[in-house]
């Protein structure tokens, strides 16, 4: 199992996202294994002003670059719908949240042995399914990204997440297998992570240096 944490008791905790620059992203610097389960859950606050389709997080591997994607877009209703993409497999868009400017907490979960998946908001499971393609591992040796989509390998980013992330966790096992508690997942989901002095794009610190030695910021003009 392994962990990230952007949110620390320290001021601008979280990692800013302007639209004045679509390219910025922070890149975890750590060599991923193949993974047979996963679930990644972070914290965002989404510029309610921005209305394109954006990218939460992207893994992508050598192999093949969009083997795990959560990605958000608005809606007519002013919601934020959520899709995963597992395996270049783009799930439809049915998680949701208001666009209310207000930090969400947000987590997904995949395993390779019946290809189930999830998407919980604020600790509430809001969409599931089942994968319909051959049962792989996601491929190792990939390249984590926030804030940006990788339609190549690291690289070549057009669909920005705009706003504020914090509080990133990635696990290597399915969380709802030793969380679910009469059907219900129960995520600790307390605002503990809203940062008191407000955010600015910083280079965050991990507390777990032997798994996540560097994390890197970047920050392009547009």
């Amino acid at each position: 199992i392994f962990s990230l944490y952007f949110c620390l008791d320290l001021p601008f905790s979280a990692l800013n996202f302007p639209r004045e620059s679509r390219e910025g992203f922070a890149r975890v610097n750590m060599s991923f294994p193949a993974l047979s389960a996963v679930s990644v859950c972070i914290r965002v606050q989404w510029d309610p002003e921005w209305d394109e389709v954006s990218t939460i997080f992207s893994y992508a591997a050598p192999v093949f670059t969009n083997e795990f994607q959560l990605r958000g877009q608005v809606d007519m209703q002013g919601r934020i719908l959520l899709a995963l993409i597992i395996h270049g497999q783009h799930q439809p868009y049915k998680a949701s949240f208001p666009n209310d400017g207000a930090w969400h907490h947000l987590c997904v979960t995949w395993r390779r042995s019946n290809g189930h998946w999830a998407i919980y908001v604020d600790g509430e499971r809001k969409d599931m399914g089942l994968g319909l393609d051959t049962p792989r591992d996601i491929h190792r040796d990939g390249i984590l990204i926030l804030g940006q989509d990788q339609d190549s390998f690291g690289g070549n980013f057009t669909e920005p997440f705009v706003g504020n992330i914090t509080d990133l966790n990635v696990w290597n096992i399915s969380l709802e297998k030793l969380s679910l508690s009469q059907g219900k997942l129960v995520f600790p989901y307390v605002p503990y992570c809203i940062p008191k002095y407000g955010t600015r794009p910083i280079r965050p610190v991990s507390l777990n240096q032997w798994l996540f030695p560097a994390v890197e910021l970047w920050s392009h003009s547009g």
